[in-house]
Formats: structure tokens, C-alpha cells, sequence
């Protein structure tokens, strides 16, 4: 079975077509849960990001959205073996027919963002990273709907992307309050950014930082973002 291990929690990911990776990491670590009360996960997949949130905040409570049958499951799994179980609730649903109960201050997610052209033979894993499956402007304006007027929406995607989703967001009342670009390589170019959006206008702040260095080891910045979270020490 396959496992990913974290401090405090386990991730088991046989059944999802997304497994835990880097962008599930850089994002989940970087999400400033603090004073967070109702969070939603869109597209949940394993459930990791909403492990990650509830590890770092205590009062938090998290539903988790994910359209794969399988992935849903496995994230149900994965949470009521956690010690955040409480506070964790994975809901099999379309995040476009989702209706929710109540506005959330927190909304994350992974989103799928390769276009058409690079589909995948392997439809659940397809629909796990095309947009497709979940197309930016419904996407948007349905967590503008959903999100608290104080509440934060978090992301993370292709960096040349990110003039579209400031653009989508702006269409639906959102603004980009914190940017941070992220290089896979020291020296190398931009790969993916983590956006934050909020109904609040302010100053964007604009931050950035490289997974791993020119010998191939993670960065210190890498290392610190993620210290809280990884079962293993990382290699410098």
C-alpha cells in the first residue's frame, strides 16, 4: 500500500490519481490558517492539504470536496485515522453542484490547471490536473460565493498562469493579497506561484523561493516552509 508519511499524520494514496507531492507540500505550508474557524478543500484528492490545516490550527474545522469516487474514499480513510478526525469531514461531490450550508474564511485548493491539449489516457487522472474537469471561471465564482467576506482563497499554479487567475479573481470580487513564486531549481525560472485572494483590498505582497539549490538538495527556505510537517529530515 502506498503510504506518505508526515509527523502527525499518514497519507495513504493507492487509490487517488493524484499522489502527494511538492505543490500539495509548498501550498499546504504556506496557507495562513491562523484564526481560521470553517475551512473547504476543493478537490481534496488524499485530503493532505486539509491534514496539514487542521495540524496547524486547533479549532479549525475542514470539508473536504473532491469529485473522484476513489480519491474520496481514500480521503475519508486518511481522516478518520488522523487525530484531527473530528474536525474533518471528505464530501463526494462535484465542487460545481456543491452546496454548502455556510461561508467559509478559509477556501484552498490544488487545482486542476493543464489545459485540453495535454490530457491524460487515464480519465480519473485526467480529470484530477485538467481544467477541464473544474473550469477557472465557474471555479472562481463559486468560491467568491462561498467565501466569508473576511475569508482567504489559496492556490497554487503554473506560474504563467497567474495573470488569468488575478484576472478571474478581479472578475468575481477577489483580490491577489500575497503572491510567493517558486522556483524548482536555484537560477532556474518561475514554475508555479501560491496566490492568496481575499474580498479585501490591500497591498500585494510578493515573495520568493527555490525548492532545491544547484547541487540538487532542497534549500533552507524549502526545509524551514515544510519543517513542521515532514516525518523524515530533509537532505541540504
Amino acid at each position: 500500500m502506498s503510504i506518505f508519511k508526515f509527523k502527525f499524520f499518514e497519507i495513504k494514496q493507492a487509490d487517488s490519481p493524484m499522489k502527494v507531492g511538492t505543490d500539495a507540500m509548498v501550498l499546504g505550508a504556506s496557507i495562513d490558517v491562523l484564526d481560521k474557524r470553517h475551512g473547504l478543500d476543493v478537490g481534496a484528492g488524499t485530503g493532505v492539504l486539509s491534514l496539514m490545516c487542521a495540524q496547524q490550527n486547533t479549532s479549525i474545522e475542514m470539508d473536504a470536496v473532491e469529485l473522484d469516487e476513489l480519491a474520496s474514499r481514500e480521503c475519508e480513510c486518511n481522516f478518520s485515522e488522523s487525530i484531527f478526525s473530528e474536525r474533518l469531514t471528505s464530501i463526494h461531490v462535484d465542487f460545481l453542484n456543491f452546496e454548502g450550508t455556510k461561508q467559509y474564511d478559509l477556501i484552498i485548493s490544488n487545482p486542476p490547471f493543464f489545459q485540453t491539449h495535454l490530457e491524460n489516457d487515464d480519465e480519473r487522472k485526467s480529470n484530477s490536473r485538467h481544467e477541464r474537469s473544474l473550469p477557472k471561471a465557474l471555479f472562481v465564482k463559486k468560491v467568491s460565493g462561498l467565501l466569508s467576506p473576511q475569508g482567504d482563497f489559496w492556490i497554487i499554479v503554473p506560474h504563467n498562469d497567474v495573470k488569468g487567475w488575478v484576472e478571474t479573481g478581479s472578475l468575481n470580487g477577489l483580490s491577489v493579497v500575497a503572491q510567493i513564486n517558486i522556483r524548482g531549481k536555484q537560477g532556474g525560472d518561475y514554475i508555479r506561484s501560491v496566490l492568496r485572494f481575499s474580498k479585501k483590498r490591500s497591498d500585494l505582497a510578493v515573495t520568493d523561493f527555490s525548492i532545491r539549490c544547484a547541487k540538487n538538495n532542497y534549500t533552507e527556505a524549502y526545509i524551514d516552509l515544510t519543517r513542521a510537517f515532514h516525518f523524515k529530515t530533509l537532505k541540504r
